[in-house]
């Protein structure tokens, strides 16, 4: 019975938070603690600020001559941009050096030296970091004070060549005459300009800092956190991408569009017997046989259903444990049960059961027994019966798929079907062999096991493809 697959949804994810909490919870003290240790052994840093204007140049020339340039009146911000490199200039580092005594070479003090222009005004921001707080201080002021003149000497050597420029423009004789008194006037600004300009003031001094930049170490460890929760989610997400095991029955849902009947915890895996056959199984375990067994009725609601296949899709998933359990349950419950151990390859009923392995099936297939002489009776603990019967595989044929597809098989099938009102078959995995599929269409129903935790998305995306082209039964 197929049903459709079904899209991931916020409980597959928080699923995945929950099955790989201990990855995501070692992360984020990992992370944690780096966070501490860098807080603790690292070197306090101070930040200490000066904070700069740059002033646009007010020389009212009025008229500009061809080839003369002067510095014209900007946007405050823009005026602030377009000089903030002044700040971290070689010759402005190195003169900040020296008058501070700072030892430290011109390029690990430009790399200490920050220029940040404050939005919509013309102050600039000039910081500087040092492990010592008054030197940080004594360096931004210094910084400041040669930013502000090295701009000075910048901003009067363009005043001074306006001025040469005017000045030979008006002694080419190519300046009307009517003109000539307003350039004068001109060449008389822009050379008291290139002597008094001053376009950079120092709005505010830069004080010893009281507390260092860095490390914080609540600050530091906070964010440790967080980006440790960051990286360990991050990390639980990639381990589950690369880890292909099925992790819980949503995800054998989604991947079979198949109903899920029951479930088994594995500490039922391999036991077997009710009584002197065998270890007993817990009684917690024996009830999810039992809601198995009340599942598949369910399932196969309206639809008779006297045999059975419990197959999966490689070794070691349980489906034997299934098969014998499945068996019991229906006989306890009063119905006359066989269960047959179909998995020639690795037969295991026998033994867990405590009933001798031959003869068995393929000994009867090969005409060496009756069919009597194949079955043993199984101790149940029920209200009705007190046994279920069990028929070993018998010796390993040597060509197990074709004696499940020979005619004798057949007319087995056909025989205890009529005997029994349930047959439960343990047959080989799906993937590794055909024998299984040479045998579900001979029965009415088959049981898939999935176990959690060790059957891949590939194995069982293969088991299914491999059912894919069979007739549709209850499953």
């Amino acid at each position: 019975m197929h049903q459709a697959a079904q899209p991931r949804t916020l409980r597959d994810y928080l699923q995945v938070l929950v099955a790989r909490k201990w990855l995501i919870i070692g992360v984020t003290l990992i992370a944690t603690a780096i966070g501490v240790a860098y807080s603790l052994l690292r070197s306090p840093t101070y930040d200490a600020t000066a904070v700069i204007q740059f002033r646009p140049p007010q020389l009212e020339l009025g008229v500009f001559t061809p080839g003369v340039q002067l510095p014209a009146d900007v946007n405050p911000s823009e005026t602030a941009s377009a000089n903030s490199g002044i700040v971290t200039r070689g010759d402005v580092i190195r003169a900040a050096q020296k008058s501070t005594g700072a030892d430290q070479t011109t390029g690990e003090l430009r790399g200490d030296v920050t220029a940040t222009v404050q939005p919509t005004s013309n102050l600039i921001n000039i910081t500087v970091s040092n492990g010592n707080a008054a030197l940080a201080a004594q360096l931004a002021n210094a910084v400041a004070q040669q930013t502000k003149k090295v701009a000075a000497q910048l901003e009067r050597r363009q005043f001074d060549d306006a001025a040469t420029k005017l000045q030979r423009a008006l002694s080419s004789g190519q300046v009307p005459q009517a003109a000539q008194g307003a350039y004068g006037a001109m060449i008389s600004r822009a050379k008291l300009l290139s002597r008094v300009a001053d376009p950079v003031q120092v709005v505010r001094s830069a004080t010893t800092p009281a507390s260092p930049s860095s490390p914080r170490p609540v600050l530091d460890t906070g964010l440790a956190v967080v980006l440790g929760l960051i990286l360990g989610i991050g990390a639980a997400f990639l381990r589950n991408t690369l880890d292909r095991r099925i992790t819980d029955s949503r995800e054998i849902e989604r991947e079979l569009g198949l109903s899920l009947v029951g479930y088994v915890h594995s500490d039922a895996l391999g036991l077997a017997g009710g009584g002197r056959n065998g270890d007993a199984v817990p009684e917690d375990d024996l009830e999810a046989f039992r809601i198995l067994r009340t599942n598949v009725g369910f399932l196969t609601a309206g639809r008779s259903i006297s045999s059975l296949v419990v197959t999966s899709a490689v070794a070691e998933e349980g489906k034997s444990t299934v098969a014998g359990w499945y068996a019991y349950v229906n006989a306890a419950a009063g119905r006359r049960t066989l269960l047959v151990d179909c998995d020639f390859r690795r037969p295991v009923l026998a033994t867990r059961w405590g009933v001798d392995a031959t003869p068995g099936v393929s000994d009867y297939l090969a005409g060496n027994v009756e069919r009597e002489e194949i079955v043993r009776s199984v101790d149940v603990h029920g209200r009705e019966v007190d046994a279920m019967s069990l028929m070993p595989s018998g010796a390993n044929p040597i060509q197990p798929a074709d004696m499940i597809e020979s005619e004798g098989f057949k007319r087995l099938i056909d025989e205890i079907e009529r005997q029994y009102e349930m047959v439960v078959f343990d047959t080989a995995p799906l993937l590794p062999v055909s024998d299984t599929l040479e045998l579900i269409p001979q029965v009415d129903a088959m049981l898939l096991c999935v176990r959690i935790g060790q059957t891949t998305h590939s194995q069982v995306q293969a088991a299914k493809q491999a059912l894919a082209n069979l007739p549709e039964k209850p499953t």
